[in-house]
């Protein structure tokens, strides 16, 4: 495979093999370092790109009539790819690379972008932990609870009703006006962490969802 770089407004076509009615153009950027997954058969060599003013992704796996092979391209490079589409339903589908030019090669790497990329990923990732952490945090307070409430049932009806009342004062902040609206019994408190339970569930398998399909 032959590299080939280009003004930015060229818009002349590689000439590859194959059906051309088959084959097109997508301009864009290299978001990525290429990449080596190693198969049964043969290694295949992968990056992901982006169109301009787009942030979805799209994973490209560079492959011609001869087979798989690596390009020199650098991450961020602006660069014009001819291939085909995949034939998938996903929403997000790949583009097999046939051959590439390079528009424009990527900036030089200094201190100064190196932190500019470091922090919107870092305030991310501290949004993410700090979630997180309230919902680990959630689930062992609950697990506590239940621990105490199956000791305390141990002790007895009067234990257990003096126990119920401390967590009626909780729930109803400690307001006259709101302890009959938290009037527990056993089974209506285990209602109550089940109800919550649910709450966190839903909203960390939307998570798991949100993360299985980037």
């Amino acid at each position: 495979m032959k590299e080939t770089k280009v003004n930015q407004n060229t818009t002349e076509k590689s000439s590859v093999g194959g059906s051309k009615l088959d084959q097109q153009i997508i301009t864009g950027t290299l978001t990525s370092r290429i990449e080596t997954r190693e198969t049964r058969t043969e290694p295949y060599y992968y990056g992901f790109f982006k169109f301009p003013n787009l942030e979805q992704e799209i994973p490209i796996i560079f492959k011609d009539q001869k087979g798989h092979y690596k390009p020199t391209i650098s991450k961020g490079s602006e660069v014009k790819l001819t291939g085909k589409w995949s034939q998938s339903n996903n929403s997000r589908p790949s583009f097999t690379c046939q051959d590439y030019q390079i528009i424009k090669d990527p900036p030089e790497l200094t201190i100064q972008s190196l932190r500019k990329q470091i922090q919107p990923l870092l305030s991310f990732t501290l949004e993410q932990k700090q979630e997180w952490q309230q919902k680990t945090d959630f689930l062992f307070s609950k697990n506590r609870a239940l621990e105490k409430l199956e000791k305390i049932s141990k002790l007895g009806h009067q234990y257990l009703q003096a126990y119920l009342l401390t967590k009626n004062a909780r729930y109803s902040n400690y307001q006259q006006e709101l302890l009959k609206h938290t009037n527990f019994t056993p089974e209506s408190y285990l209602e109550r962490i089940a109800s919550e339970l649910e709450d966190t569930e839903r909203r960390i398998k939307a998570i798991q969802r949100k993360e299985a399909n980037q």
